[in-house]
């Protein structure tokens, strides 16, 4: 399967899903009884549009599995309810089940980075060739092809940074994007992938195009993951923990889930005639190596204690100033970027961004520089999952949520509806009033 293919299934109807538009103000002050009232069957309506989702044989089935979670600063669950299946057939999942990750493993990375940034280890603008010599290695598609058909290159001109790495600004693509390296790999008989975790097929695919010249998806991250480990002289399992997971009481994540073996959630895949059958992941449980870009495990209660901790200005790991950073817009075209998210990338890349909506990247995420209509306001960062996990932040409003999903494919039509419905709901209740 293509790393970016997806299926074309039907949207779910989700109408009736909360019939008040709710006037509650959230604050130190009292509620009175009747706001509480309306907030309580809001959020009971919500409950409810979870489990119907994840009811088999209804129109409004959208997995087997989910977990959603909205917080407030200080790391207050506002709301949060588990539905589905656990571990096994007949187990029910809760809050502290563990997920494989994928692309929400980024966030962590963008984290440890700004850590090392602190200490003086490195600048966000410095250049990273001394550090990482195999990715300065690299060269750059030249948009030429030899005799027999492989794709050219040139020696790289412009310097590689921090910076760059993690607004993915470097030129780094996956081994199956863009199109350029796809058929370069394809062409040069690459026998690696992104998601066999061996980090090789990222030390080999050329640049797609001049570092800090365009914008494209890819594994900048997992550099700027060596990056980390090599100035700390440690593992990526070790520096999170000691920096980022133990401080934040986060004890059940980690790049080695065996451990937590009997809280592993089956994953799922919905087929091209829109039957969900137990299919393993794309990527192995037990990895050759620790990749900052997909390869952390967590639970939907480790993980908001992550946001949170954005929402409340850094928390004991990360300064505002760093945090301020991570929420700056970073494009230096972003016309590359709303190509790639608003074009045949969509569905993996951007799937609850709405078509012409004006986005730009931050360290960490997308950045919607437009109000998002009945949803979140501008300004918030967002990411996902490739087993159709979403998390955003929301410092104007004092919101942070995500659902936590373990189905196949990336992009799958139906759960990015349920996503949209979901962020929805969330802004009824407790969206600016």
């Amino acid at each position: 399967m293509h790393l970016f293919s997806h299926f074309n299934t039907a949207g779910i109807s989700v109408s009736k899903l909360l019939k008040n538009h709710i006037k509650i103000f959230y604050s130190n002050s009292a509620i009175s009884g009747r706001a509480r009232k309306t907030a309580t069957n809001n959020m009971e309506a919500l409950t409810k549009f979870i489990d119907e989702s994840t009811t088999p044989g209804t129109s409004t089935y959208v997995a087997p599995t989910i977990v959603g979670t909205v917080i407030a600063p200080g790391g207050k669950i506002l709301w949060q309810h588990a539905s589905g299946v656990g571990h096994k057939e007949g187990e029910s999942v809760t809050a502290d089940s563990v997920f494989w990750l994928a692309s929400q493993s980024k966030l962590m990375c963008t984290v440890a980075s700004l850590i090392t940034v602190e200490r003086g280890l490195i600048g966000l603008d410095d250049d990273v060739a001394e550090i990482l010599p195999d990715l300065a290695a690299l060269e750059v598609l030249d948009g030429g092809e030899d005799a027999d058909g492989i794709p050219t290159t040139k020696p790289r001109q412009n310097k590689i940074t921090l910076r760059l790495l993690l607004s993915h600004q470097s030129g780094v693509g996956y081994d199956a994007m863009p199109f350029s390296i796809f058929t370069w790999a394809q062409k040069t008989g690459l026998a690696f992938t992104t998601l066999d975790s061996t980090q090789k097929s990222m030390k080999i695919c050329p640049l797609a195009f001049e570092p800090g010249t365009s914008w494209l998806y890819g594994a900048g991250i997992d550099w700027a993951g060596e990056l980390v480990a090599r100035l700390s002289k440690t593992t990526l399992e070790e520096f999170y923990k000691t920096n980022i997971w133990n401080p934040l009481g986060m004890i059940k994540s980690t790049y080695h889930p065996t451990k937590f073996r009997d809280s592993i959630v089956l994953p799922y895949l919905r087929n091209e005639v829109g039957e969900l059958k137990l299919e393993p992941l794309p990527v192995p449980i037990e990895a050759p190596t620790e990749t900052a870009d997909h390869g952390v495990w967590s639970t939907p209660n480790d993980y908001v204690k992550l946001l949170g901790a954005l929402l409340d200005g850094g928390g004991p790991i990360l300064s505002q100033k760093s945090v301020d950073e991570i929420f700056t817009p970073q494009c230096l075209n972003p016309g590359a970027l709303m190509e790639m998210v608003q074009g045949p990338y969509k569905p993996a890349l951007g799937p609850s961004i709405p078509v012409d909506q004006k986005i730009d990247h931050g360290l960490a995420g997308l950045i919607n520089h437009t109000d998002f209509p009945g949803r979140r306001p501008p300004g918030v960062l967002q990411w996902s999952g490739m087993p159709n996990l979403i998390w955003w932040v929301d410092r104007k409003t004092g919101i942070a949520a995500t659902t936590f999903l373990q189905l196949m494919p990336v992009g799958d039509t139906i759960a990015g509806e349920f996503n949209v419905r979901f962020e929805e709901a969330v802004y009824q209740i407790f969206g600016p009033k």
